[in-house]
This record gives C-alpha cells, structure tokens and sequence, in this order.
C-alpha cells in the first residue's frame, strides 16, 4: 500500500445529494464540502461523484467550480451512489512489486502458510530495498454497507463504473468485504487495524482473523497487521474504524484518542486500547501522540421528552494532502484548539488547516470518511 502522506494525484470525493442521508441538512453539508474541495484544488487533482438525478446539486457543483481558480484540476463523474462515504466504497492505491520475484515468492508463501508461519517471513528487508521498484494498482474490494447496516448495492458497484470512465487503469477486484477506513498504514509494511470492524460477523463471517491477515498482506502488500482489540466511540456505526480511533503520523509515529476521565463511558476502552498501544509502541519503536476526545452530541425532543444522542467526533479522522498539508476536522468545541496545537507541534513542517465537520457529524462521519486519496 501507500502511506496517505506519500504523493497523491487526487482525492475522490462523492458530492451529497437529495438520496443521501444529508437530505435533512443538505445545504450545510455542502457549504462544508465546497470548502474541502477548494483547500484540496490548491495543491491537487479532486475526482467529484455527482449524482446525476439531482440537477440542483449538480448545479451548485458548477457555481462553485466558475468562481475556483483550480476548477482546472476537478474532474467530473456523473454517477448515481446511494451515500457519500467514499473511505469506504472506493478502491485503495496498491504498490504492486511485479520486478521483483522475491517479494513475490514471499507473498505467495503466506498466502499459503498459517499465521503463525507467515509472521516467521521477514518482509521488511524486501520493502526497503524496493523502495522504488513497484507500479501502482487498484485494489477494489466488496463494500457491503458496514455489515448490511445500509444500502449499498450502488456504492459497491462505483469502481467498476470508474474503471469504464477512465479513472481506474489497473484494477483488481477481491472478494472480501473490506472498507477503507479501518485500516491505516504507515509506509514501511505495516497495517494498523482492530478486530471489532473486521472480525464482524456481517463482513466476512466465513472467514477466521488468521484467515482474514493472510488475505490482506497478500492483496495490500504489507509485511505485518498490528491488531487491537479495544477502543470505540458512542454513536459510531462502522463497528470502530480504526480511522477514529488511532493513526500514523509518520512511519514511527501514531496519534491515538485519549480518554482521561475516568466518569466519561469511552474511558475504559479507550484506555484500554492505550495501553495496547503502548505495548506496540515498546515493540515496535513508535512514538504515541495522544488526541483529545471531542464529547459531541445533539438533544433531540422524542414525544415530549429530551434525549442525547452521541456522535463519534474524533480528531483522529484527518486527511494528508500533498504539500505537507494537513485537513483536521473540528467540531466547534474547546478540544479543537488542543488538538490542532498538539499535531501542529508533532507535524512543525506540515500546514495545519481545520474545516468545520458538523455538518458531517450529524450522519456519524468526517474529514477522513468522505474521502480517499489516489496515489501516481
């Protein structure tokens, strides 16, 4: 795979529309929209999913593009989807090292091995000494609506429709379930990933996580799959992406939401999941940034009575552009400012821009979510 921070050519975005779930706020989650897809047009291609039964979106879409001095850069693809979570429809940018028939045999020997033999195949040698001997691929894997929660029958049928159009060169399809946003990666062969998301019994229920890790280093081309076992938000719906929870910063370097209050709910799991955490951090090198955990929610009067519904903020749910910039999503809360000073220490060469995601929060996703980046 590719570390999100290495040299994208663009970002697919799916722009909302009347037969998404943003239908109740539509024009606000637009606002938010159309200030991404300035910030990512100033330094990078965006590739638009427009739904081409809503003539008022696609209208605002082209308004918004004659007034953008990159509108140059945004391509259009008129496509019907049933929702905008791009992360976790859209094919994932693949290193594939076709040259080189060492990393090949090693792949295929886990692919046959249990794991507890492929763990014994060191890979990391093979990655670094062919840094830059690879070609680029599209692995599309099956999107199933976060384990048959929602419709997904369009969504999963986008990048064949991108494929048709151009956008897709060299696709491969596999036949498992597997979304983008949980998992990450850090560059040098390893996966961070849990297994709340991906041992869900409405993804891939004929599969065991031995199973499931010697498909993926197989498919993704990756040395190692860290595994965790703990951490979650309130309200979220994709079973704990990892993408809300804990991410690579650099290589090395994994920022993770912290949980200090012990009276707060999430705190039990997201301290255990620290301390998972601190245990890869000891064997593996990396440096651990804690993330302040955003509290987000909404009352709502249900037959006369008021109700709080929880959301899953997360400053976790961050986009790399090219140019060492760096999309945060903030939540109009006090925590924005401690998270934004905290990566901005971490990252001190990377630009640090903060969009407002409330509007995205409401249907339980961010930044990151609605997003996915594809590499040259």
């Amino acid at each position: 795979m590719f570390a999100e921070w290495e040299t994208q050519k663009g970002i697919v975005l799916i722009y909302p529309h009347i037969f998404c779930d943003f239908q109740d706020n539509l024009e606000h989650v637009q606002d938010c929209y159309d200030k991404i897809i300035i910030e990512i047009l100033k330094v990078e291609e965006v590739y638009l999913i427009v739904h081409p039964r809503d003539i008022v979106s696609k209208n605002r879409v082209d308004k918004v593009l004659d007034i953008c001095p990159n509108a140059q850069r945004c391509k259009v693809f008129m496509i019907e989807t049933n929702d905008v979570w791009a992360r976790d429809s859209i094919a994932l940018s693949i290193k594939k090292y076709g040259d080189n028939q060492s990393f090949n045999n090693t792949i295929r020997a886990m692919s046959k091995s249990d794991v507890s033999q492929s763990k014994n195949l060191n890979l990391s040698n093979i990655f670094q000494n062919t840094a830059g001997n690879f070609t680029r691929e599209f692995a599309n894997f099956g999107f199933n609506g976060w384990g048959l929660k929602y419709p997904a029958n369009l969504d999963n049928q986008l990048n064949k429709e991108l494929q048709k159009m151009g956008l897709f060169d060299n696709m491969k399809s596999y036949g498992i379930i597997l979304e983008g946003g949980s998992i990450d990666y850090n560059g040098k062969g390893v996966l961070l990933t849990n297994t709340q998301c991906l041992l869900e019994k409405n993804r891939n229920p004929h599969l065991l996580q031995n199973e499931i890790e010697i498909i993926l280093k197989s498919c993704l081309n990756v040395s190692e799959i860290l595994w965790l076992h703990h951490g979650f938000l309130l309200g979220d719906d994709t079973d704990g992406h990892i993408d809300t929870l804990a991410r690579f910063l650099a290589p090395n370097t994994i920022a993770y939401i912290q949980c200090t209050d012990a009276t707060n709910p999430h705190f039990n799991e997201l301290n255990a999941m620290q301390a998972e955490l601190e245990s890869l951090a000891v064997s593996h090198g990396f440096t651990l940034i804690p993330l302040p955990l955003c509290e987000y929610t909404l009352q709502h009067n249900t037959q006369g009575k008021l109700q709080k519904e929880h959301l899953p903020a997360s400053y976790a749910n961050f986009l790399f552009l090219n140019e060492k910039r760096l999309l945060v999503p903030v939540y109009n809360k006090p925590t924005d400012s401690i998270a934004l000073a905290t990566l901005r220490q971490y990252l001190p060469d990377y630009t640090i821009i903060d969009i407002n995601c409330e509007s995205l929060i409401r249907q339980h996703g961010s930044l990151h979510c609605i997003s996915m980046q594809i590499h040259k």
